[in-house]
């Protein structure tokens, strides 16, 4: 098996994202910025090179499988390969969409300096791996096996404190040390793109598209053809304890004080770039409300998984369909 930071197909390589608001391509920061030199791609199983669909049976529903690198709730970059972007100095709040919200990780970026990273979630020549199947971590180690790796670096890892809360790797019960009389209430969110309808792909046939290859595509990528301008999903909102925040979809950790509270989860409108006069946008079924009863020295755990429909045009950045539904809730104490 070789890793494989280049794009399965002609047309997914990486590139800045449109609504990018960072400098793609940068060779070099300055004062206040540092560079993200990050790698997308993954393992390819050349055993298997040459064989047509060799994993097509496992891919019975299609969802978009490049990568949207989001950083700090804006998107960055998309597709897969070698890129190199200019971020403002410190910590930044990484996030890695793909079909799933795959990871997400505070990175240090240091000023007028680089940090080299590797995402991967590619385990072994599908795209259409699972969110247990990707990480994001140093230069040359996520690659051999993305999910053991997810895991290995989640038990070690400290939470991260961003504005009040902490952020933990999935999985991970390694909490800080809490304040005298207060628990801990762990959100968990993820989101599942619903499965992509045919609509695009027989609109691109109808066009003249070479209909074997746009299915092709759309099995194994989660999409007939690439997109110039790729929908990403909105961060959550998640209110307790007489505030409210937006986060990116992670497991957060938000210290309480002991006793009952009200915990509210909600979606959040798509980009406004994502959306015109003919979008619909339906947020009605993506709301949850939960009682939390957190002990002292405790975490209350509770579980917040969503699918999303993205509908996207033939062209345009607009979509046709952004709607959200929760499919999946749980609570446990620990």
């Amino acid at each position: 098996m070789t890793a494989q930071w280049s794009p399965p197909s002609p047309g997914w390589e990486v590139s800045a994202h449109p609504a990018s608001p960072y400098r793609f391509g940068a060779d070099t920061a300055a004062a206040g910025e540092g560079i993200l030199d990050l790698r997308l791609g993954g393992r390819r199983d050349t055993r298997s090179a040459g064989v047509e669909f060799a994993y097509r049976d496992r891919v019975r529903v299609p969802r978009p499988q490049a990568p949207v690198v989001l950083v700090d709730g804006r998107p960055a970059l998309q597709g897969w390969g070698h890129a190199r972007v200019s971020l403002p100095s410190g910590p930044r709040v990484v996030e890695v969409q793909a079909g799933v919200s795959r990871v997400c990780r505070v990175v240090e970026v240091p000023e007028r300096g680089a940090v080299e990273l590797d995402y991967a979630h590619l385990w072994p020549n599908r795209f259409d791996s699972g969110e247990d199947e990707a990480a994001l971590g140093p230069r040359g180690r996520t690659a051999e096996r993305p999910g053991l790796f997810a895991r290995l670096l989640g038990r070690g890892a400290a939470p991260v404190p961003v504005d009040g809360v902490f952020l933990l790797d999935p999985g991970s019960r390694a909490v800080p040390e809490l304040p005298g009389g207060h628990g801990g209430v762990l959100v968990r969110a993820r989101f599942a793109i619903a499965p992509n309808s045919r609509d695009r792909l027989d609109a691109l046939v109808a066009a003249g598209g070479d209909a074997t290859a746009l299915t092709s595509a759309w099995l194994t990528l989660g999409e007939p053809a690439p997109l110039a301008h790729r929908p990403w999903v909105a961060p959550f909102t998640l209110a307790v304890a007489g505030r409210t925040r937006t986060l990116p979809w992670g497991s957060w950790l938000v210290p309480v004080p002991e006793g009952v509270h009200e915990v509210v989860l909600d979606s959040t409108a798509p980009a406004a770039s994502l959306v015109d006069g003919d979008t619909v946008v339906d947020l009605a079924m993506g709301l949850k409300t939960a009682e939390a009863r957190v002990r002292a020295g405790k975490v209350t755990e509770l579980r917040y998984h969503v699918s999303v429909t993205l509908r996207p045009r033939a062209a345009g950045p607009a979509l046709d369909e952004y709607a959200t539904t929760v499919f999946a809730t749980a609570m446990r104490l620990w």
